[in-house]
């Protein structure tokens, strides 16, 4: 809606911005006629999409003081239809008394019923305790003049009974009836309320300067949220030939005020709100009787409040019920109906309730399974993990003879290869040996006997004594540092040593052999 005021001003010339301009200096007066609507949307007695927008409407005129001059008034034949309306709704009403549960719970799922019913809905679930409609409605229809004239609106009190008996007034009302039967034939305004509406339109139509060019100028206005109103001045705007409406709604006249003041958050949130008065509304009369009927059924029984919410929604949404209880009016076959239903609710919630007892029971006996089950397979998993376990132990102990074994193999291999070594270098001592002493026993048996006894026994004799002593001296030694330093017997010098002290060893032996054969050679021969 900004959006497409500010295109229409962007598009305005300059001789009408420059009138807009001048009549802006000039004091602008609004006197307002408020419809019935409009009333109930102030007085908060109706659930209505426009409540936020009227609010913000009154407040934003008071705030305009000084600047823009306005008055709001109410004139006789709407403070009578108010009245009315909600007399009519207390008399349907009347034997309703709304404990908090079933306001809350009726206000939550009654969608067809009417904006003023809604609203009882709404106080009913908000009380501290039994709400009737007559305690509801008593304020407003006991001084409803005082009511508004403690929010700022007065009554124009003028003689208007000849209006209501012109000619011009009673063919409006006889064609708008007329249409209303054709477009509404089962919510067709009735005849008072008709009368009501044109005549609210030809009091401010006559009050209106005549060739009236700007809507500054216009003064009188109508302000309205009953399409059906609007639609009514939009026909006669048509037929004669007006530009300026004589009807409006409070979101236009909100739009209106802002050139003296800037756009709010509040009057953001207030358009916002009028948005959901352009979609569809329900309301449905023969609905909203068969709910009152309803609810005046179960507002007789004592303990009402014992019923949980859920069945008392059951009970409001039931279309069975709704069609019994709107074939009848009598007020006993009313309440036996919502007995009836009462224990027919009662009679599926016992059956949903032994069906879920038995199904809990049919769930612990599968549990009860399950448990056992699972109790089975942990003792078949402890003793698989026992089993595993032992296993495991004896491919541990396997595992450390294997190692042992192989440990006593390597033992036993590095024995065989010391042997092996020391094999060989037997059988090359004794091959070296052998062949010392067979040459030896050559040249001991070719010399002749009287020189090799004379000269190589003496001679060799101390050789073999003085070595074999050192040698002896020196094998000892050799043998107590290798039994203490098993570093020492264990590196690569000590065993040439030893090699060598065994090669010498051998080779003394061999010269005392060769020297005792010479010696029995010469005995002997």
């Amino acid at each position: 809606m900004n959006a497409h005021f500010l295109g229409l001003a962007a598009n305005l010339s300059d001789q009408a911005l420059t009138a807009l301009a001048n009549r802006l200096r000039r004091p602008v007066h609004f006197k307002l006629f408020l419809d019935t609507n409009f009333l109930f949307s102030l007085l908060e007695l109706h659930e209505n999409p426009a409540n936020e927008a009227t609010t913000e409407l009154v407040q934003l005129l008071r705030k305009l003081r000084g600047r823009v001059d306005s008055q709001l008034f109410v004139y006789p034949l709407t403070i009578d239809e108010a009245r009315r309306t909600l007399a009519a709704y207390e008399a349907s009403l009347a034997e309703v008394t709304l404990t908090p549960k079933i306001g809350r719970v009726a206000f939550g799922v009654e969608g067809a019923v009417s904006g003023v019913v809604l609203r009882y809905l709404r106080a009913a679930s908000e009380s501290g305790g039994r709400l009737s409609a007559r305690e509801y409605f008593a304020p407003y229809l006991s001084d409803l003049l005082a009511v508004l004239r403690s929010r700022g609106i007065e009554l124009y009190n003028a003689n208007i009974n000849q209006l209501t008996v012109s000619q011009p007034v009673i063919d409006d009302i006889l064609g708008q009836q007329e249409f209303e039967q054709r477009t509404y034939p089962d919510r067709a305004k009735p005849y008072e309320a008709l009368r009501h509406d044109v005549a609210l339109w030809h009091l401010v139509a006559q009050r209106r300067p005549a060739g009236l060019q700007s809507p500054l100028d216009a003064v009188y206005w109508v302000v309205t949220v009953d399409y059906r109103l609007l639609g009514f001045d939009a026909f006669k705007q048509r037929r004669l030939g007006l530009s300026v409406p004589l009807c409006i709604h409070p979101t236009v006249l909100l739009q209106a005020l802002q050139l003296w003041e800037p756009r709010s958050p509040d009057l953001d949130i207030a358009l916002i709100h009028t948005v959901r008065a352009f979609l569809p509304q329900v309301f449905d009369p023969h609905a909203e009787q068969v709910a009152i009927r309803i609810l005046t059924a179960l507002s007789r029984f004592e303990n009402v409040d014992d019923l949980s919410e859920e069945t008392i929604a059951a009970i409001l949404l039931s279309q069975a019920l709704r069609n019994r209880i709107g074939g009848t009016s009598d007020r006993v076959e009313q309440i036996a109906l919502i007995r009836d239903a009462l224990l027919s609710q009662y009679a599926e919630r016992e059956k949903a309730l032994h069906e879920q007892k038995a199904r809990a029971a049919e769930l612990e006996s599968t549990l009860e399974g399950e448990r056992s089950a699972r109790v089975s397979l942990e003792g078949e998993l402890r003793r698989e993990r026992s089993e595993r376990n032992s296993e495991v132990a004896q491919l541990k102990k396997e595992l450390e003879d294997e190692r042992a074994a192989r440990e006593e193999l390597a033992t036993r291999v590095q024995d065989l290869s010391a042997a092996i070594r020391a094999n060989g270098e037997t059988r090359r001592f004794l091959a070296v040996g052998g062949s010392l002493v067979l040459l030896v026993m050559v040249s001991v048996f070719y010399l002749p006997p009287r020189l090799g006894a004379q000269i190589g026994f003496p001679v060799l004799w101390s050789v073999l004594v003085v070595t074999a002593a050192s040698l002896g001296i020196g094998g000892l030694a050799l043998w107590a540092l290798g039994r203490r330093l098993p570093a020492i017997a264990a590196s690569r010098g000590f065993r040439y040593y030893d090699r060598a002290f065994r090669w010498v060893m051998g080779a003394l032996w061999l010269l005392f052999l060769g020297l005792l054969a010479n010696l029995l050679w010469y005995r002997i021969f």
